[in-house]
């Protein structure tokens, strides 16, 4: 089974909730590598490291997180009536729950995908001068979506399904949700859904709206 190899990335959706309309993020490779670099920036962590100390202590699991964790928001706010504003990624976990005032309602790790594939893309998207986010064409949602593709994941499955998420005009939380699912149902990926995960039924529009 895929699953029984080394986990190729770990995806983080947050649904619609509490004023929020939903994130995706994703961090390449184990998890575990980065996560006390992680720790160790967080101001409110117990394990909390003095900047000037950080590349002593944490240097290469730090240059492996920096490398890694996907998240694009937009720098200047961006809405259904102004879509476009200058990216700004989050640079770690800790700062999505932050954002969104609650853990991810669901994990996934993913089994069996080109990493370093993936890297390059998520490298080629972050690192690009005057990149930008924009709701409509280049969210959250789609910067996750594309790391996957790099990885091999929507070849995986099936062909309709791959072709479907492959050229969305909007991808959203739920679209990347439902990649993984799938990915699931098929061996490449396990997944964890949160206590706090909202409901279907308490979101009806949200259901209506293919956001939940």
């Amino acid at each position: 089974m895929p699953t029984d190899g080394p986990v190729s990335g770990s995806v983080y959706i947050w649904y619609p909730a509490d004023g929020h309309i939903g994130h995706a993020a994703m961090y390449i490779g184990n998890y575990a590598v980065g996560q006390r670099f992680e720790m160790s920036i967080d101001p409110e962590s117990p394990h909390y490291v003095m900047p000037s100390a950080l590349e002593t202590r944490y240097g290469i699991a730090g240059q492996h997180f920096n490398d890694n964790y996907v998240s694009w928001w937009p720098g200047g706010g961006a809405d259904l009536v102004n879509p476009k504003a200058g990216a700004e990624p989050m640079n770690g976990l800790y700062k999505d729950v932050d954002a969104e005032d609650s853990e991810p309602h669901v994990v996934y790790n993913v089994y069996g995908l080109d990493v370093a594939a993936m890297r390059r893309v998520w490298h080629q998207a972050r690192d690009k001068q005057g990149a930008h986010y924009q709701l409509y064409r280049k969210n959250c949602s789609d910067l996750v979506m594309r790391v996957l593709k790099a990885g091999g994941a929507l070849s995986r499955i099936g062909r309709i399904s791959g072709a479907y998420f492959g050229h969305n005009l909007l991808t959203t939380p739920k679209d990347v949700a439902v990649v993984c699912n799938k990915l699931r149902d098929a061996g490449w990926a396990t997944k964890q859904k949160a206590g706090n995960c909202p409901s279907k039924r308490g979101n009806k529009l949200m259901v209506v709206l293919g956001m939940r």
